[in-house]
């Protein structure tokens, strides 16, 4: 069985995030992870403000959960910043990633269901959830019939990224 303590959520900032929503980002991960041990990965994308800075200073300083920084000078782009912190978490010994944008807000039981049916459904190496479009509260309802995912690959979305969560053995 993989260990709850082994998994972490990958997110990333740049300049053009928006502080108050890295705020409302931070203590939903924050209350998310009381319900599911994890841990949490950020990759600063190049030059950020001094108040982003600050505000992912105070989140090191006073967190239940383990934080990794990594930065990159230059902005890079979400895809090879995912890379770098996929690659450096498999190192670190993580097994089960989350996904989730820095303006997105977790579900506070998100990880520990992702993480139960990881674990409870060995034949399955990813996994995804229904998400709210805010302020609309409008809900996006996807595929959960394994068949109907491939189907919805070749065409549309199948899998919302920041709603995966995936592992690796």
């Amino acid at each position: 069985m993989l260990s709850p303590s082994r998994s972490v959520l990958l997110a990333s900032v740049y300049s053009g995030t928006d502080p108050e929503e890295l705020r409302e980002f931070f203590a939903s991960f924050a209350y998310a992870s009381l319900n599911h041990l994890t841990d949490l990965f950020i990759c600063i994308d190049g030059p950020i403000s001094d108040e982003i800075v600050f505000i992912i200073s105070l989140l090191e300083s006073d967190s239940s959960f383990e934080m990794h920084v990594m930065s990159n000078a230059n902005n890079l782009g979400l895809a090879i910043s995912l890379n770098r912190m996929l690659i450096a978490s498999l190192r670190l010994g993580y097994s089960i990633f989350y996904r989730a944008d820095t303006d997105d807000l977790l579900h506070p039981h998100r990880l520990l269901r992702q993480y139960e049916f990881l674990v409870a459904n060995p034949e399955v190496d990813i996994c995804g959830t229904w998400y709210y479009i805010v302020p609309a509260y409008r809900a996006i309802r996807l595929p959960v019939d394994n068949s109907e995912i491939k189907k919805k690959f070749s065409s549309g979305l199948a899998i919302a990224h920041p709603t995966v969560a995936f592992k690796y053995s």
